[in-house]
Parts: structure tokens; C-alpha cells; sequence
């Protein structure tokens, strides 16, 4: 969630995201839900309107494991103009 915000804010870099997810994947981690993710966005002060953005890509899935590609997805969307 850090690295959504930083990469709204312009702090950092979309490559550097994506190998600090690639890092993180690394582990082991229980599947995440749409609705699991937006309550995860919610305590990470992710701004309303960019939630609401990713939820409404993500919600036909919405309590269903969801996929890396899809997170990916709905955070582009959530985040161009």
C-alpha cells in the first residue's frame, strides 16, 4: 500500500515498484479479496477517490482470490488520467 501512495505522489518510480513487488511475491501470503484490499487501502490513507477507482475495477471479483495482473490492472486505471 506504501508504494501505491508513492508512486500517486510521484515518489518513486514505477520500476522501482514493480521490483519491490517482485521481491515481496517472494513470500509466502494469503490470497487477497477486493474487499480485503479496499479496507488494506483504507489504513494506508490511499486518498477516497483512487480506492473507489480500484474497487470498481476489481469488484466483479469482489470477495474472490484476486490475481497479481488484476491488482496491477485496477491500480494503472485507479492512477491515469
Amino acid at each position: 500500500m506504501r508504494g501505491l501512495a508513492a508512486l500517486q505522489s510521484g515518489k518513486l518510480d514505477p520500476i522501482a515498484l514493480a521490483r519491490q513487488l517482485s521481491k515481496a511475491e517472494l513470500k509466502d501470503a494469503p490470497p487477497c479479496s477486493a474487499s480485503s484490499l479496499e479496507g488494506m487501502l483504507g489504513e494506508a490513507k490511499v486518498p477516497g477517490p483512487i480506492v473507489a477507482r480500484i474497487v470498481k475495477e476489481l469488484r466483479p471479483s469482489n470477495d474472490l482470490p484476486l490475481t497479481r495482473g488484476a491488482v496491477c490492472r485496477a491500480f494503472y486505471v485507479a492512477l491515469t488520467p
